[in-house]
């Protein structure tokens, strides 16, 4: 039988665009009409709040949000909680503009996130979706990831075709972005229109077939309207991989309008279809306790069974009001339906003294759907020489998940462990009869404050209330099944304080407290208990408890154009669950606990005229402290590279001709499901090549050459009894043509 037909996912929602003043939020990570542009001005001792015009001074599509003489810097959060710049926010909070991601050569978010320390990369396991999976600070956060400040419901794979800035804000984030969020919440802002007319197409051809188009389009409509059109067609095989090819066409519109001086509306659409061969890497060699040494390009999928597709339809309304300078209601709602389905290959039972391999097939066809309301009071007031901007919002949402897999006979084929083939398949492919369901109903309320004291000192507090309900139950043959039904109704409340301190106009010093909640059933693609969802052994206990402290510093050198970060913090978990035994002996408890400290270096932006820099250092130190399952206690947590380093550097040889490049080191990496596993991936030094030419004030040329010594290294470990790797691309080389009008 063929396979299923396409389906219809979400993948990217993008805030309406308001006024400047209106950003949006949710994670702490909301974008605004042009993203980023706050409504906090930039001077401190300014007594009313200011309304921006989002007519942009800069040249093109330039980023409003980023300093005008330093493309890798960016002032301030596209996110209207964070009310204050970069500078004096007392949080760690990486913001990596569209120019560090073009030089990159970044065409989704796990290409540009692989790069980024701090952070690992995780596989589609334990019934977890094959897609992005980010583990930040040693905490799982892949669904802890934004569109303009709105959760991205689904574990799918997020193109970077229509974004302005990510945004990375660490540690315990649920006073800014509700459940979850330990290690980070990681935001995408999403490109708004504006009244400045800019045109600009990129056409990229490289190695492995590689056929890219780009356009981004904006024009003002009359006096008071704009609309900006986003494109993407995209074609590629993967370097260093055999058989392996993807396609991606995508479409983001946004429009905005005034009606009246106060008054802004906007309505804004998103579509992404992605389809590709999908590939699960190598097997592991657990008598080397290394990946098998087999040739790189080896592959263990299926071509005639194996596919994967991504589909992404997001519609947001936006409208924003202003009462006066100093006071500014945002409304927000947002419909958004994505799908992830494929049928993938596994490397799994590898067998030496046979030769062999068990191709064995994962299966998902997943729709998400999400309908999200948003209601923010934006203020700014002074009571002498006190001033206050805050933040008062509400939020609703429903989420329906619904995963039906189809079914696969055979599920596993017997491959040559050196010499597959890909071709060697002869079964069917049916529909899936059995829906595994998830419907999350969830409102919170939140109140943000800064209080700013004078010229060097602030403080911020934050609450946040949510509560949360989930209900899981299977269906099977349109009928649900009553036994299968689980619920888990929470609430929780969280909170976060900041102290800044300026020792000069252009640094910092801040010492931050944070919690979040992660409760029961929060992995909403989940499939195991261990890995997040709801169970029997979970769906009455409390949420998991997390709090942090950071102490941190600042400073902007080189006439402010580069920004230095230095951070020290530790996260504890205090009762984690801890599933002991299986199947219907299994007890889960909250009697876990474990422990990060960690230590972050950053830099962004230009350390003088010619050089721009991006990029930090981050050390780990992890630790399961308590557990009822004693072999846990004093192992390091899983799936964590304790040391980690990123420095993207373009220099300016000419005032036509830039080189520059990218230097990424990650630590070997331990698999294992909480605490780490014998089963291991090596660390790697990776080396990325640019070079770019403006021909004319129009028209400039780029080739990238990633991995450019064509190392061999790993993204992520498989942990289970049969473990495998995902391998990371070869050398690839890419020229781009950017042409602006």
């Amino acid at each position: 039988m063929a396979r299923p037909s396409p389906i219809r996912r979400p993948a990217s929602l993008r805030a309406p665009a308001l006024t400047a003043a209106s950003a949006l939020l949710a994670s702490g990570l909301a974008v605004a009409e042009v993203p980023g542009a706050n409504a906090a001005p930039a001077t401190p001792d300014a007594p009313t709040m200011e309304t921006v015009e989002v007519e942009a001074s800069l040249p093109g599509a330039a980023n409003p949000n980023a300093d005008a003489e330093a493309a890798y810097k960016i002032d301030r959060s596209a996110s209207e909680k964070f009310t204050r710049p970069l500078l004096v926010t007392p949080k760690s909070i990486v913001a990596i503009p569209k120019e560090v991601i073009d030089d990159a050569g970044a065409n989704t978010l796990a290409e540009l996130l692989r790069t980024q320390p701090g952070i690992t990369l995780g596989t589609g396991e334990g019934g977890n979706a094959f897609g992005d999976r980010f583990i930040i600070r040693g905490f799982e956060a892949r669904n802890d990831v934004f569109v303009d400040g709105v959760r991205d419901p689904g574990v799918v794979s997020r193109e970077t075709f229509a974004i302005e800035q990510v945004e990375i804000a660490k540690g315990p984030s649920s006073t800014f972005a509700g459940r979850g969020t330990t290690g980070a919440a990681v935001n995408l802002a999403s490109k708004a229109a504006t009244r400045t007319a800019f045109g600009e197409v990129e056409a990229s051809v490289g190695s492995d077939q590689l056929r890219r188009l780009t356009v981004d389009l904006n024009r003002p409509v009359g006096e008071d309207s704009a609309l900006r059109v986003n494109l993407l067609e995209h074609a590629s095989e993967t370097a260093g991989r055999a058989m392996l090819e993807s396609e991606r066409r995508g479409a983001a519109v946004a429009f905005s309008t005034h009606t009246g001086e106060a008054t802004r509306w906007t309505a804004d659409f998103y579509h992404l279809r992605a389809d590709a061969l999908p590939d699960w890497g190598l097997p592991y060699d657990t008598a080397r306790n290394a990946p098998y040494a087999v040739d790189r390009r080896t592959f263990y999928g299926l071509v005639d069974r194996d596919f994967w597709r991504n589909e992404a339809d997001i519609a947001t309304l936006g409208m924003t009001h202003a009462f006066n300078a100093d006071l500014d209601l945002q409304l927000r709602a947002r419909h958004g339906d994505t799908r992830n389905a494929y049928v993938v290959s596994a490397p799994e039972r590898p067998n030496a003294s046979a030769g062999t391999v068990q191709a064995s097939a994962k299966t998902r066809d997943q729709r998400n759907r999400a309908d999200v309301l948003q209601a923010n009071l934006l203020g700014r007031h002074a009571w002498g020489d006190v001033r206050h901007e805050w933040v008062l919002g509400v939020e609703g949402s429903r989420e329906r998940v619904r995963n039906t897999p189809p079914g696969v006979t055979p599920r596993a084929v017997t491959q040559s462990l050196v010499n597959p083939n890909p071709f060697n398949w002869s079964g069917t492919i049916t529909p899936g009869t059995s829906t595994a369901s998830r419907d999350v109903d969830s409102w919170s309320i939140y109140l943000l404050d800064t209080v700013i004291l004078g010229e060097r000192w602030e403080l911020f507090g934050g609450l946040r209330h949510d509560d949360y309900r989930i209900d899981g139950y299977n269906i099977v043959n349109d009928y649900v099944d009553a036994a299968s039904a689980l619920r888990n109704d929470a609430g929780f409340l969280n909170g976060h304080a900041g102290l800044v301190f300026k020792p000069a106009d252009n640094a910092s010093v801040y010492l931050a407290w944070g919690t979040s909640s992660n409760p029961s059933g929060e992995q909403l693609d989940a499939g195991g208990a261990d890995y997040g969802a709801i169970s029997a052994g979970n769906a009455r206990l409390d949420p998991e408890r997390n709090r942090s402290l950071e102490l941190g510093a600042k400073w902007a050198i080189a006439d402010e154009h580069l920004l230095l970060t230095a951070a020290l913090f530790q996260i504890e978990k205090t009762n984690a669950r801890v599933t002991v035994g299986s199947g219907a002996t299994a007890v889960t408890s909250l009697d876990g606990e474990q422990r990060v400290r960690g230590v972050e270096f950053g830099v962004a932006g230009q350390l003088f005229e010619r050089l721009d820099l991006f990029g930090g250092l981050t050390l780990l130190d992890t630790d399961v402290t308590a557990s009822p399952i004693t072999s846990q206690v004093g192992k390091p947590l899983a799936n964590v590279a304790e040391q980690s380093f990123n420095l993207q550097a373009k220099y300016a040889l000419t005032e036509r001709f830039r080189v520059g490049g990218t230097l990424t080191h990650n630590g070997e990496v331990y698999g294992g499901t909480v605490d780490a596993l014998a089963t291991k991936i090596p660390g790697f030094w990776r080396t990325d090549l640019l070079a770019e030419f403006q021909m004319t004030p129009q028209v400039a040329i780029k080739v990238n050459v990633l991995n450019a010594t064509d190392r061999v290294y790993y993204d992520a470990l498989y942990r289970s009894g049969t473990p495998f790797t995902y391998i990371a691309p070869g050398r690839a080389v890419h020229a781009t043509l950017d042409i602006d009008f």
